[in-house]
């Protein structure tokens, strides 16, 4: 018989965030909700968030949460959104991608400002478990989309482990031993 493993669920959600200017009790009522959202989903799902999080990661947060932030961000300094987004990122154990994948400058931009300033801003995230299948990510700055934001797209590859096979540790009989009437008289005398 062959069993069929079942992957877990995937719990893909698109966000959007409120910016730096709005009210803190807005803010933190959004990223309470979102938590809680998390938090409620089974254990074992896969957790993939994206979208404008209006979220700045500086490099300075990489020294503090070196297992959440990577190395290659677009900013120095840190926005009171991305301190929110790493809140969150702790508790439900995810990561923002962009951060971990040495990129281009031009490529860690998702928005361009009507003045042509570039930022940071958009985030795709997945659960830490499935860290090890994303090869890249990174923005596609060339594509004309009708808006200000850049498309961001993380290659994701799919590395399914072959299921384990039980060994079998029962102890196998030698029945043809018991058509010897001396051994068969002795194993009645033991049971």
């Amino acid at each position: 018989m062959q069993r069929v493993l079942l992957i877990d669920q995937i719990s893909p959600r698109i966000i959007y965030a409120d910016t730096e200017m709005e009210i803190s009790n807005e803010k933190e009522k959004f990223y309470n909700d979102l938590k809680d959202f998390l938090l409620s989903l089974p254990h074992h799902t896969t957790k993939m968030l994206a979208g404008d999080f209006n979220a700045r990661i500086g490099e300075d947060k990489h020294e503090v949460f070196p297992n959440i932030v990577g190395k290659h961000c677009y900013h120095a300094a840190t926005n009171d959104n991305c301190q929110r987004m790493i809140d969150l990122c702790k508790i439900a154990r995810l990561r923002p991608l962009h951060s971990f994948f040495p990129n281009r400058k031009s490529r860690l931009a998702t928005y361009r400002d009507p003045k042509g300033n570039l930022f940071q801003i958009d985030h795709i995230m997945i659960s830490k478990k499935w860290w090890k299948s994303i090869i890249d990510c990174r923005t596609y700055n060339s594509m004309n989309i009708s808006s200000d934001h850049l498309v961001v797209c993380a290659k994701f590859k799919l590395c399914l482990r072959k299921s384990k096979k039980t060994s079998n540790d029962r102890c196998k009989f030698n029945n043809e031993k018991l058509m010897d009437v001396k051994i068969k008289e002795s194993f009645n005398m033991e049971l």
